[in-house]
Order: structure tokens, then sequence, then C-alpha cells
């Protein structure tokens, strides 16, 4: 009754092994079908989307200056216009290039008045991002709550 579900998200590489950190056996668990993934995902992502504590949009265009930001920039001032004892800060994080765990960690922190006020990101992903590092991050910080960098042990938590 109090159990809770626990999901390994891995490539398909051959021979791949997850391993438990606490006692460094291998793991015998079923691997779930494409669909019953893509379910799980909607549920999480209904959750955040739904959930009053945070919520994710995303905008993509193939075109620079195709209202992106003006849009994001929209619905920030329409936000702290309706909550306005709140008061959200606009935070943008540009993405160009390698981003490695420590980066992305750096420009989410890096920001006026964390401590006093809720944050408004907008993660601005150029054409140059390098997709598979990047994408494993975002699932990180969205799916799961929180960034880890395993060099330094530092860690962003979402909420």
């Amino acid at each position: 009754q109090h159990a809770t579900h626990l999901v390994f998200v891995s490539g398909k590489n051959e021979n791949q092994h997850l391993v438990s950190a606490l006692n460094a056996e291998r793991l015998n668990m079923q691997v779930m079908s494409d669909a019953d993934l893509k379910e799980e995902y909607r549920e999480i992502c209904k959750y955040f989307s739904s959930n009053a504590r945070a919520s994710t949009l995303v905008f993509t265009s193939d075109q620079a200056g195709a209202g992106k930001t003006h849009r994001i920039l929209s619905i920030f001032h329409e936000n702290n216009a309706m909550n306005a004892r709140d008061n959200w800060v606009y935070h943008r994080v540009p993405i160009h290039g390698h981003t490695p765990a420590s980066l992305l960690i750096k420009l989410l922190t890096d920001s006026p008045d964390l401590s006093n006020h809720p944050q408004f990101h907008h993660i601005d992903i150029g054409a140059s991002g390098k997709q598979t590092e990047l994408n494993s991050l975002l699932f990180q910080l969205v799916v799961i709550g929180l960034v880890f960098d395993h060099r330094s042990g530092a860690v962003y938590r979402r909420f």
C-alpha cells in the first residue's frame, strides 16, 4: 500500500546494466514497452503541468524571430499582473553548444533574489546545443525535478 514506483530510463545499448548505488548488485527487472513508457511520461507531464507548484511550457520553431521569446515574456507579465503578491523574477538561461550539468546548474542559479521570489526560467536553447546530452539534462530537470553534477556534487532542485 505504501510502495512507490521506480522507473529507470536508459538507452537501447546492448548488454547495458543498471546498477544499484546502494549495494552495487545487478537489478533484475522487466523492460517497459514503448507504449507504457509513453503513457507514464504523459502522466508525469500532466501532473507537473496541472500542479499549482510548477508549470512547464515548450515553444519550438526552426525559425529565429518567430515570436517565441515575445510569447514567453507576455506570459511572464500576465502572470505577474494576476499574482502581484508573488513577484516572479524573470531569468533567461541561454544554452549554446556544449552544456555539461555543472554549467546548467550555474546558469539556473545565477539569478537575482533567488531566495525571496519564485523564479520564471526561460531556457533559450540555441541551434548549436548538443542534443543527446542536453536532452538528458532537460529530462532530469523537467521529469525528475533536479539536475545533479556527478563531478562536483552540485545539485539544482526545481522545487
